[in-house]
């Protein structure tokens, strides 16, 4: 049962929680722009019947989260830390983020700042971005390549113009949200992506009958009501405060002087991208993964690009998305389990090693007791066969290693 929840620190927050079923992990959605946490409904509806937990925040500036109005507040760090606040409030201890559009930016903050809590992320419609490029250059620069023109859409929006055309009456909410929710990539690459597109669109009222939402889901409209209210009644300005904290960088001091093996998401990360998406371009975000891939900065990654779906795939193709979360999970059980090996063969080679005689049996009885309880613990979400599977071969590789540690330690004694 999904709830409505309010969490209180620097700002408050509104969100919905739905709880994991034991041994199930739970996924965090950060939505973009301009959306509110209901985008994810069908998405976080899917994964909570299949046991998993989701949590989905309006975002601070959107729906029923507050909406400061200093660009400031805005800052990716401040963010990052209040969304701990939420997970620190629920007991936990570690989610797969899934990060959308600007949410990707805020996800990738995340994992700079409080590594301990992302167990994998996924980046929908959007890129990894490295501290030493900002969000904004590597977006135009990228884009620019592909003959598309997103510095013109930015510019808007972070100009004074933007809030007031957006938020001019309510009449104009049709219009505002038939562009940026048309399924059409044609419509977005002469309206959106290109320079005084938006404004021409909104200034003559235009509206396109092509919509990623269905008229025949009930569950679409819901969604879509939902968002058309939120931002019916003005709040166009306080959510732009997002693209202009990133355009001029005002976290920049405190990324730069992040140690760089922060940069290293050593945790499975999946890229998502709709086959039509004009904004997120499916070029753009492949280029990317094998780009932080070959560069060491993203060790275990994997691109999917999803079929018949433009930059809001969770709406238009949502059980393609699960699966591919599903699959992300199984990926963080198995990087879980590999760590606890590794951490585990260290620990066992030290114990072979220095341990008295006497001590040594029960030692490794204690030691094979907590590691396989925890690799199992670690698989429980995998189908049934796969735990053990998993279990038996990483007790295999350290049982291996560490015979061959003491081996070598033999060996050395005889020789003195």
């Amino acid at each position: 049962m999904s709830q409505q929840e309010q969490a209180r620190g620097l700002h408050t927050y509104a969100y919905k929680y739905n709880p994991a079923r034991e041994g199930f992990p739970t996924f965090l959605f950060l939505h973009s722009f301009p959306s509110i946490c209901e985008i994810w409904d069908k998405v976080a509806d899917r994964l909570s019947r299949r046991g998993y937990g989701t949590l989905s925040p309006d975002l601070l500036g959107y729906g029923d989260s507050e909406k400061p109005e200093d660009m400031r507040e805005y800052s990716l760090r401040k963010m990052s830390s209040a969304l701990v606040e939420m997970l620190v409030h629920h007991q936990l201890e570690s989610v797969i983020g899934v990060g959308h559009g600007l949410g990707a930016a805020l996800l990738t903050r995340l994992w700079w700042y409080k590594p301990q809590y992302l167990a994998g992320l996924a980046f929908m419609g959007a890129e990894y971005t490295l501290p030493t490029a900002s969000n904004y250059d590597s977006i135009i620069r990228k884009s620019q390549r592909y003959g598309m023109d997103i510095g013109g859409y930015w510019s808007f929006l972070i100009s004074d113009e933007a809030p007031q055309l957006l938020n001019a009456n309510l009449t104009k909410i049709p219009s505002t949200m038939s562009i940026f929710y048309s399924s059409d990539p044609v419509l977005w690459s002469d309206f959106l992506l290109s320079s005084g597109g938006l404004q021409d669109w909104l200034v003559h009222n235009r509206y396109s009958p092509s919509s990623v939402f269905s008229a025949q889901s009930g569950t679409d409209e819901h969604i879509k009501q939902s968002i058309s209210t939120a931002f019916a009644q003005g709040h166009f300005g306080a959510p732009l405060n997002w693209h202009k904290s990133i355009r001029y960088q005002i976290d920049r001091e405190s990324e730069l002087s992040l140690p760089e093996n922060l940069w290293i998401i050593n945790r499975p990360v999946l890229f998502l991208v709709g086959e039509h998406d004009a904004m997120g371009y499916p070029g753009i975000v492949l280029e990317n993964c094998e780009e932080s891939n070959r560069a060491g900065y993203l060790p275990d990654v994997e691109c999917t690009v999803v079929n018949n779906a433009s930059h809001w795939m969770m709406i238009e193709q949502p059980e393609l998305v699960v699966n591919a979360l599903i699959l992300l999970s199984r990926r963080v059980r198995i990087n879980r389990a590999r760590r606890i090996v590794q951490t585990a063969s260290t620990v066992l080679q030290r114990i072979i090693l220095y341990s008295p005689p006497l001590l040594l049996s029960a030692a490794l009885c204690l030691f094979f007791f907590s590691t396989t309880t925890a690799l199992k613990h670690a698989t429980m979400a995998i189908p049934f066969s796969f735990p053990w599977t998993i279990s038996e071969l990483c007790v295999g590789r350290v049982l291996r290693g560490c015979v061959g540690v003491r081996l070598w330690h033999l060996r050395g004694c005889l020789r003195e």
